[in-house]
């Protein structure tokens, strides 16, 4: 496959496609598993087509020695339930501590492979890829991006792209 877009110059910067996982993160190691000499890994969804540069920009600034990572997202504008599996409020969290994670993440190459691998020993599944770097208390920092930046997921998604 790789060869292919090569040759008919689709994509000139491919170096491998690998198969995707059974879930997001399972991708995400597979890929992590082919890259060679890098320091820097930044992942991003297909499905946010609204990605501004200057995300990227911000959250390559920020990684240091002090910075494992970087998220984008954005501050809740609803109040958020924890509720039980019957359907029953146990919480409600304070809404100035929480954000709505996008992507892209970004990652020191290293620390992200190495929660991953943890992730696989463990048996771990996280919902994103900076909740494994924190598990293995790496830092990520927030940069607050704006509620354009959508997954397209369901059908009523579809209007943002009009």
């Amino acid at each position: 496959m790789v060869k292919y877009c090569q040759d008919k110059n689709l994509f000139s910067k491919v170096k491998y496609i690998v198969e995707g996982g059974s879930e997001r993160q399972y991708s995400i190691y597979n890929a992590i598993k082919k890259i060679e000499d890098t320091d820097i890994v930044i992942i991003q969804d297909a499905a946010r087509p609204f990605l501004k540069d200057k995300y990227i920009e911000e959250s390559l600034k920020i990684l240091n020695d002090d910075c494992d990572g970087a998220i984008i997202g954005v501050k809740c504008k609803d109040t958020i339930k924890i509720i039980d599996e019957n359907g029953i409020v146990l919480e409600t969290p304070n809404r100035d501590n929480l954000i709505m994670v996008h992507t892209p993440q970004t990652f020191k190459f290293e620390i992200l492979k190495k929660a991953h691998q943890m992730a696989e020993e463990k048996n771990i599944l996280a919902t994103d890829d900076a909740s494994l770097v924190e598990m293995i208390s790496g830092k990520v920092k927030f940069i607050n991006g704006d509620y354009d930046n959508i997954k397209i997921t369901v059908q009523e998604d579809l209007k943002f792209l009009k």
